[in-house]
């Protein structure tokens, strides 16, 4: 009985000991040269606007995803804020009218984050 106590003690300690959490040294924040980039991207163009309920039809040059927010422009000027919504099928999209006057033609950029390549993380 003491050596299967002993055995299980042991394989207890082995399993925790090796199945233990990976942690960031130090203060837990991502040094700044890993630190991921962001990258603007048009989204697409205003196509139609419902002001009076609230949301815009997008044309979209690639696929957004539902909740992401956006920025919307007249040329270089900040016009508006929206975030989309459901219905999407491409290449259009609705979204709600968050903030400002977006209006038909007004280009829709949003801000996204790259993460470094496996590559990239080995050659630092």
């Amino acid at each position: 009985m003491n050596d299967r106590v002993r055995r299980l003690v042991f394989c207890v300690l082995a399993t925790s000991s090796l199945s233990g959490c990976r942690s960031i040294p130090g203060d837990g924040r991502v040094p700044s040269d890993e630190a991921p980039q962001t990258y603007t991207v048009v989204l697409g163009s205003v196509r139609q606007v419902r002001t009076s309920m609230g949301y815009v039809v997008l044309e979209c040059v690639g696929l957004p995803l539902p909740g992401e927010q956006a920025t919307v422009y007249r040329g270089d000027e900040v016009v508006g804020y929206v975030c989309v919504t459901k219905p999407i099928r491409m290449p259009y999209a609705a979204a709600d009218i968050v903030g400002g006057s977006p209006a038909v033609g007004d280009k829709a950029k949003v801000v996204r984050i790259r993460a470094a390549s496996p590559r990239e993380r080995e050659t630092k």
